[in-house]
């Protein structure tokens, strides 16, 4: 998640220099001849144009989407190979108790298929009930953006908020990030 948020950060500082620098027309010689600015100007200046029109907020939102989308994947992999382990320490003891070992035989294959609701349950012993809400709140936008943004938009979530908010979860529930 180190590296989404990083990745991030970058790409949202890049283009808000893009954007600063767009504000020329026509472009400075220093960005005429080394950037998408300058050749878009170069083929067209009404592309060009259209490019330093296009709504700098909306790119910003996309972003923004795309990196919560990101974070929580990453987030979402982080605790499902968590739990993975932990049933291959069962597997580890089946000879204590043999029908561990088949328990843990089927759950590998359907730990997949879990509802990520419900697994964010099996933490309420160690984190808060209103971490736990919050994670349910990014699950909860992160399927209105990865299923095209249909029906009642849930409330924004900023990719700082989330990061930080998984972050807490990891750390609290005791599980690495990878």
């Amino acid at each position: 998640m180190d590296e989404i948020i990083e990745w991030y950060d970058f790409v949202e500082a890049s283009i808000r220099l893009a954007r600063n620098t767009t504000k020329h027309y026509p472009p400075p010689e220093r960005v005429y001849d080394r950037t998408l600015f300058g050749r878009a100007f170069e083929e067209s200046p009404e592309s060009f144009q259209e490019l330093r029109q296009k709504p700098l907020k909306s790119v910003l939102e996309q972003l923004d989407e795309a990196a919560v989308v990101l974070l929580y994947a990453a987030f979402e992999r982080s605790l499902l190979l968590h739990l993975q382990d932990a049933m291959f320490d069962i597997l580890a003891e089946k000879e204590q108790q043999p029908w561990l070992g088949e328990l843990a035989l089927m759950l590998p294959e359907k730990a997949e298929r879990w509802q990520i609701r419900e697994i964010l349950e099996l933490f309420r012993k160690q984190v808060t009930s209103n971490l736990i809400g919050q994670m349910k709140a990014l699950y909860d936008y992160r399927n209105w953006l990865a299923h095209g943004k249909k029906g009642d938009a849930p409330p924004r979530i900023l990719p700082r908020d989330a990061y930080t908010r998984f972050k807490a979860f990891l750390q609290t529930a005791q599980i690495p990030e990878r």
